[in-house]
């Protein structure tokens, strides 16, 4: 096998971005992103919902 086979063979192995994920980064690219709809999309994922929260508490401590 060739570095460029191995390369692809490489990247198919990784994981594929989940769909409220993606929906999160196009809703960040709009600069007038509603944030209560950006909320509502990030609380469909569990582990991104938790990471969100880990965020404000580390925040609000500052």
């Amino acid at each position: 096998m060739n570095i460029i086979d191995n390369f692809f063979e490489k990247i198919n192995q990784l994981p594929m971005l989940s769909k409220v994920v993606q929906e999160v980064e196009a809703q960040l690219k709009n600069a007038d992103v509603d944030l209560k709809a950006l909320a509502d999309t990030i609380n469909h994922d569990q582990v991104l919902a938790a990471r969100a929260t880990h965020v404000q508490l580390c925040i609000l401590r500052l």
